[in-house]
């Protein structure tokens, strides 16, 4: 379709339509169509790259944030011992619904 609408306008620009310049032109829209088919996701691409560096701008650009302001220690010798390099976690009770 593309290939008529052009061969049309060149026809109907005065031009003289030769074969070569048809076998040429056929070429270059053979070449063409695999970079225009993936135009539209290099586009979604971009949006997609800049909206992620717009969310990590603004996460760095956040002040520190201090645990101590929002949460408590526990006694963590009560929560937590260590066995042979091994973290166990104790008084955790599990329950299940049937």
């Amino acid at each position: 379709m593309i290939s008529v609408t052009t061969f049309s306008l060149y026809v109907g620009m005065g031009n003289e339509l030769s074969a070569a310049k048809v076998f040429t032109a056929v070429a270059l829209f053979t070449m063409l169509t695999s970079p225009l088919n993936s135009f539209p996701w290099v586009i979604l691409g971009v949006i997609d790259a800049s909206v992620s560096i717009k969310r990590v701008s603004k996460y760095l650009s956040l002040p520190h944030f201090d645990r101590e302001d929002y949460f408590t220690s526990s006694n963590e010798e009560e929560s937590v011992s260590e066995k042979n390099g091994i973290d166990f976690i104790s008084k955790i009770f599990f329950i299940y619904y049937s």
